[in-house]
């Protein structure tokens, strides 16, 4: 999508600090993050709403959350 912050983002038009990424899932930090922690998880593949989103897309994104609380819970 032409005016898709997150499409940007993947397609590298637009900067970020990546933490993850696959070929499905990508997690980054926010720029100007306040609590530490804060990461979006986000598919690469553009949908309009979390209907959308087709189950296997969304099994691969809680499990990169998982991935990540527990590796930052770890570093607390």
């Amino acid at each position: 999508m032409e005016n898709c912050v997150f499409c940007k983002i993947i397609a590298k038009e637009f900067p970020c600090y990546k933490v993850y990424e696959d070929e499905d899932v990508l997690a980054i930090i926010p720029k100007d993050v306040e609590v530490y922690g804060h990461t979006l998880v986000i598919p690469k593949k553009h949908y309009v709403n979390l209907y959308d989103v087709d189950e296997e897309t969304l099994h691969k994104l809680i499990s990169v959350v998982k991935k990540l609380t527990l590796q930052y819970k770890e570093t607390i």
